[in-house]
């Protein structure tokens, strides 16, 4: 297991009460529709500690700013984007991981994607020494990503349907591939939303593995947006679904949905906002 594995509380559950992590909310635009998701800039929304969900959204010099305070904490070991839009959709995140690679090299640096733009912007993300990547997949079958994307915007163009979700697809898989051959760490989100994909997982857990991907995370539905009526998994079905996956691909269950502003230990809700102000948390 490289160093990286051992050390990203996301990726390693014996690292997660020991290591904390930094999340920089640096990039507000999205460039797919996602039928769950529902952005929130605000600090008090519904569901506040989930993804797309930040207190403000940061400059990339500001950001750098707050990151170097909470540096101060050994235990910081992670800096990542995860939004509250799509990281490789918002030139935020390339400058604020730029910054902060110069003072602060040794630290791991990593981010969330849907994965559209992830073949495009591989020899970026090598080039700033980026160590992992969440790829956020939902199905490999076009039909039901039709049901879950609304929209796909890429070069300027919109695609809807099947269309829209084969490319997205396309362009997630080809991503994969090129950001392991990098050397990137590649770990698999995975919204399993009752009635539309969940009998996918089997399928998607093969086609994941085959393509290099090193860990899997099954998130249970947050009823939102034009998923707001639906119901999401029980636990029980939630751990048939892990189960299932894991005599396929290593799948992490320790995962707290973390906001965009996240900071410190995952199994403590704090934000990037109140790290500093409450002069540290526990190491």
């Amino acid at each position: 297991m490289n160093n990286v594995m051992l050390e990203h509380p996301c990726l390693n559950e014996k690292a997660h009460h020991t290591n904390m992590r930094i999340h920089l909310p640096v990039a507000p635009l999205c460039n797919i529709g996602c039928n769950y998701c529902k952005r929130d800039i605000k600090a008090n929304t519904t569901h506040p500690f989930r993804p797309g969900v930040c207190s403000s959204v940061l400059s990339a010099e500001d950001a750098v700013k707050e990151a170097k305070i909470l540096l101060q904490h050994k235990a910081v070991k992670v800096i990542g984007i995860a939004g509250p839009g799509e990281s490789l959709y918002n030139e935020g995140t390339y400058q604020s991981i730029k910054l902060l690679q110069r003072d602060f090299p040794g630290i791991i640096y990593c981010l969330s994607t849907n994965g559209l733009l992830l073949p495009e912007k591989i020899d970026t993300l090598a080039q700033l020494n980026l160590s992992a990547i969440t790829v956020t997949i939902n199905t490999v079958n076009p039909d039901v990503g039709a049901q879950i994307y609304s929209f796909v915007k890429y070069r300027n163009k919109i695609y809807r349907g099947t269309k829209g979700a084969s490319l997205l697809l396309e362009k997630q898989l080809e991503g994969i591939r090129l950001a392991v051959k990098a050397g990137i760490v590649v770990k698999i989100n995975t919204v399993v939303i009752p009635g539309i994909n969940d009998t996918d997982m089997r399928e998607l857990a093969m086609v994941m593995k085959k393509e290099g991907a090193s860990l899997m995370n099954l998130l249970p539905l947050i009823p939102l947006n034009k998923f707001a009526h639906l119901a999401p998994p029980s636990a029980q079905h939630l751990h048939q679904l892990r189960n299932q996956c894991t005599r396929i691909i290593s799948v992490i269950k320790h995962c707290k949905n973390c906001r965009a502003d996240a900071a410190g230990y995952l199994h403590q809700n704090t934000t990037l906002a109140q790290f500093p102000a409450s002069g540290g948390l526990n190491e």
